[in-house]
């Protein structure tokens, strides 16, 4: 309907938007400055994997509306989980602190669990989003035992750049590797 072509173009607007600017501000040389109470940390790097994020959202919606509507689902819950998951992904290029990385991967990945069963009436689309949450929420628990062992090791730091400093001098080898270890297993 009418709603539907209104929040695919402007889904399609603020996406093109969002990576004009990024990319007008790649060109732009600027000192890696730390915002929002040192939880994110904006750099000519972090706008890079921005861009990159950003084309694929727009690739992605310019290439699957056809099939949306072929399928007869729903435009707007589509629309909402991938740039959900979009801006999720965004987040981490950006995050300076623990809990923000975490709370970055965890918004992106719950989104593309939502995706993944966004087709209600397929029945292997519901057996997929049921399989994925469960090794999801598996996943999410190592992920989150990791950065919880190396804030523990770093004397309670959140900051990333705190955290890596404290560590090469930690006696806690073995905690450093479990850390390691559990963070690969969550991701």
């Amino acid at each position: 309907g009418r709603n539907t072509t209104l929040l695919y173009r402007i889904s399609l607007i603020s996406t093109s938007i969002g990576t004009i600017a990024s990319l007008c501000q790649w060109g732009i040389q600027v000192q890696s400055v730390s915002v929002a109470s040192e939880n994110y940390w904006i750099s000519n790097f972090s706008y890079i994997f921005r861009f990159f994020l950003l084309i694929c959202s727009l690739l992605s919606i310019l290439l699957s509306v056809d099939y949306i509507r072929c399928s007869k689902t729903a435009l707007a819950e589509f629309l909402f989980f991938l740039l959900t998951a979009s801006s999720g992904g965004m987040v981490p290029c950006w995050a300076s602190d623990l809990v923000t990385l975490h709370v970055a991967l965890e918004l992106s990945s719950l989104s593309s669990r939502f995706l993944s069963g966004h087709t209600k009436k397929d029945i292997r689309s519901n057996e997929a989003t049921t399989k994925f949450l469960l090794m999801g929420g598996a996943s999410s628990s190592f992920l989150l035992y990791g950065p919880s062992l190396l804030h523990g090791i770093s004397g309670g730091q959140l900051q990333l750049d705190k955290t890596a400093g404290v560590l090469p001098s930690s006696q806690y080898f073995v905690a450093i590797y479990t850390a390691i270890a559990s963070i690969t297993a969550g991701t």
